[in-house]
């Protein structure tokens, strides 16, 4: 059986070998490759077995100078992802389903002793990184400082930490022993974070508030989280805040202070019984929407203060239904300044479906 898996992965890597793409491509994706190792077209060409393929094949190193967007996909065992070929222009890169991939080097360099006297960025200008379903996975030495969009999903919350997120400058005329060193951030352009399916350490969650230029945050699927960090009043830039199947109680109350919020999306959080009355300081808020939250039953009276609120979005939420349906909710008049009110009554939705069923067998 051992073999014959060995055999499979050694085709799979002959195969893909042999796939070697036009050098001028835009766009690469690799799915389902068994290899513990990217071809040797990925690779800067050092080992032996790279080097007798260039041989066979009598051509130079690969070069990708026009790759904009790399998906590698399902790749089982793959461990690594260090030393590739030049990406220069690379912008998207997403990764998902590697259980064992454990590192991603974005710097290669000239290291004496435990100094590293060179450096050079693998993706210069990678503004976008998806990470899915990599549980092992680290970015080393820290995360790529054009990043401007990050997506992490049930992967290593470690992704997060302080060691991939901040890194004294790289730069020899900058003293390392400097205390200045430990806060200044590789990523000071991210605009958007998108965290899904994680189970993230409060220390994780602190480093938040060096995000100043974070303009979207999501929070999906954090059955842990109960409650926001306090540190999330810090994103002075925010203007758009989704939560989604989290175990949320209350919204914390520095976002009162986030007057930058233009929409706000709140879904599928089971403990959230109210909304808070300072929801009315949010003074640019245009979009509210709130889905299958059913212990929710009613929006703070502050809500008519809301004068640039031009979506209300309610779906699945029984309580907030029967309270501001139009004309027959008590509390109606509260949102009538609102010029978009849309009000899904899902059991109402399914006797309708069931009625139309039932009519056209």
């Amino acid at each position: 059986m051992e073999e014959e898996f060995a055999s499979d992965i050694e085709q799979d890597l002959d195969v893909l070998e042999s796939l070697e793409p036009p050098s001028g491509i835009g766009f690469l994706q690799i799915i389902g490759y068994q290899g513990p190792y990217l071809p040797c077209w990925m690779r800067k060409q050092r080992d032996s077995l790279c080097l007798e393929a260039i041989m066979s094949k009598q051509t130079s190193p690969s070069q990708f100078l026009w790759l904009i967007e790399l998906s590698l996909e399902f790749l089982p065992n793959l461990k690594c992802l260090q030393g590739l070929v030049e990406l220069p222009l690379l912008k998207n890169l997403s990764l998902t389903g590697m259980p064992n991939l454990e590192e991603l080097w974005i710097t290669s360099g000239l290291e004496i002793g435990q100094e590293e006297v060179r450096v050079q960025y693998c993706f210069p200008v990678l503004t976008n990184l998806t990470v899915k379903r990599c549980p092992k996975l680290y970015v080393k030495p820290y995360l790529p400082p054009c990043l401007e969009k990050l997506t992490v999903e049930r992967s290593n919350e470690h992704l997060l930490s302080s060691s991939s997120l901040f890194s004294c400058p790289l730069k020899p005329d900058v003293d390392k022993s400097s205390p200045s060193c430990s806060v200044l951030g590789v990523v000071p352009c991210l605009k958007e974070l998108r965290l899904d399916g994680l189970t993230v350490s409060s220390s994780v969650w602190e480093v938040l508030h060096h995000f100043s230029e974070l303009e979207l945050l999501g929070i999906h699927g954090c059955p842990d989280m109960r409650q926001l960090p306090t540190s999330i009043g810090s994103l002075t830039s925010l203007w758009q805040l989704q939560i989604t199947r989290c175990s949320l109680c209350m919204l914390p109350e520095g976002l009162q202070h986030l007057t930058s919020i233009q929409h706000l999306e709140l879904a599928e959080c089971d403990a959230l019984t109210m909304m808070p009355e300072w929801i009315g300081q949010l003074s640019v808020l245009q979009s509210l929407r709130i889905s299958e939250c059913p212990a929710l039953e009613s929006l703070p009276q502050s809500i008519k203060c809301l004068a640039a609120l031009q979506e209300l979005f309610i779906f699945g939420c029984r309580g907030l239904t029967k309270r501001y349906e139009e004309e027959v909710g008590d509390d109606c008049n509260l949102i009538s300044h609102i010029p978009s009110v849309r009000i899904v009554d899902l059991e109402l939705l399914a006797r309708r479906l069931g009625a139309c069923t039932s009519v056209n067998p």
